[in-house]
This record gives C-alpha cells, sequence and structure tokens, in this order.
C-alpha cells in the first residue's frame, strides 16, 4: 500500500511496478506456479489518478481487451483518490 500526497512523475508505471514485484517476489526456482496468490496494490492518492474516469475507487484487473473477460485474479490495483470523494457538506451521497 501506498499513500501519497503529491502525484509523482510515471505515477500509473510505479503502481504496476509495485504490483508485478508481489507476485514475482512469492516463488523461487523449482516452485510450481499454482501456488501463486492474487496480489493487491493499494494506492490512497490525494490527486486524480485515472482523471478520466468517473469515481473514486477504481479496480484495476488484467483483461482480454475486445471481451472484457479476466485473464486472471493474481494482478489487482486498487486506486483509492481521495480529491475526487464528495465532501460531507455537498449533500452527494458516496
Amino acid at each position: 500500500m501506498e499513500a501519497r500526497i503529491e502525484k509523482p512523475r510515471f505515477f500509473r508505471d510505479r503502481l504496476v511496478y509495485y504490483q508485478s514485484k508481489m507476485i514475482t517476489e512469492q516463488l523461487r526456482r523449482g516452485h510450481r506456479y499454482g501456488l501463486l496468490r492474487p496480489a493487491y496494490c493499494v494506492g490512497i492518492c490525494n490527486f486524480a489518478v485515472l482523471p478520466e474516469l468517473p469515481g473514486y475507487i477504481h479496480h484495476i484487473e488484467l483483461r482480454e481487451a475486445t471481451t472484457g473477460m479476466l485473464f486472471t485474479d493474481l494482478e489487482n490495483i486498487v486506486i483509492i483518490e481521495l480529491s475526487k470523494m464528495p465532501r460531507e457538506d455537498d449533500g452527494n451521497k458516496a
């Protein structure tokens, strides 16, 4: 999990890198791939990582581009954009 106040350059790439390490560090040489467990990289940010999308909680998975079929449940990135959360005083419900 990483919490950030300021948006660093290449933040999306950084999340993918951290998430990938979580997968590769699960196995040692000779271990079976069936031992892999789903990995979750969680970014809590005070800036918009995905300004083009509505909402403030995003779950990114590895899917086939044409059909949207889930390819594997092993890779997961969850982004919480605090800057897009509705405030209690603005009348919006989350």
